[in-house]
């Protein structure tokens, strides 16, 4: 994000002062204009204290830096700056700056309820796993060579059918997700696919996978549970 601060200078007093011009030499011809410092951001304006001066000569019609104000010039300065009715030094912020904070506010209650929901969600999860039973069923991303007609990498759910020792029988929902449609009607009688043999104790950690690989080529990772 690219914004621009600008310095500005605001007239706040000027005198007339006797002293000989340090360039003319003339002793009618000086003013002192005084300024106070604001600076403004898209997203504040800041006014400070800081007082600054222009010696200006109107017989010559130039300014004098203060490298060439005489010590007695300088003193003026500082006296009369001090009795200079000022805006009081303040910081104000505007509409963007209440709008930025108010986005931020808002991103991260999003953010915290995301994580808070998905803390709670994966510990839902690895609680099903640790204590699965038959009847539940799992969203799975899931890939099996052994189907040809069965794309690479696909979304879809499994029933629990049986566990017996260190194997869980699984069954397949009939329908995978797509750019359609994610949802899934998760009936007992939408499971129709193949019946998968899988390891119980890879299962509890969460991934999907065959005692032998070489024998059943499929696997998956498991995304999600809903209990019977």
């Amino acid at each position: 994000m690219i914004y621009t601060i600008t310095t500005y200078f605001d007239p706040v007093g000027s005198k007339f002062i006797s002293n000989k011009c340090p360039n003319c030499g003339n002793s009618e011809s000086l003013e002192l204009n005084f300024y106070q410092k604001r600076i403004e951001s898209p997203f504040s304006t800041k006014i400070t204290k800081n007082i600054t001066g222009i010696l200006y000569c109107h017989n010559t019609e130039t300014e004098i830096p203060p490298v060439q104000w005489s010590e007695d010039i300088e003193r003026i300065f500082n006296t009369e700056k001090q009795y200079l009715k000022l805006r009081p030094k303040k910081t104000t912020f505007n509409k963007w700056f209440y709008g930025l904070l108010a986005f931020l506010a808002i991103t991260s209650i999003t953010i915290v309820s995301f994580l808070v929901i998905e803390a709670n969600r994966i510990k839902k999860l690895e609680e099903g796993v640790q204590n699965v039973s038959t009847g539940n069923t799992f969203e799975v991303f899931y890939s099996n060579s052994d189907i040809p007609d069965l794309p690479l990498g696909v979304t879809t759910w499994f029933l629990v059918k049986k566990i017996d020792g260190d194997t869980i029988w699984l069954q397949r929902h009939n329908k995978i997700a797509n750019k359609q449609s994610m949802s899934f009607e998760l009936n007992t009688s939408n499971f129709t696919e193949e019946v998968l043999r899988a390891s119980l104790k890879e299962f509890k950690k969460q991934n999907l996978i065959s005692h032998d690989y070489s024998k059943a080529k499929f696997t998956g990772l498991i995304t999600n549970i809903k209990k019977k």
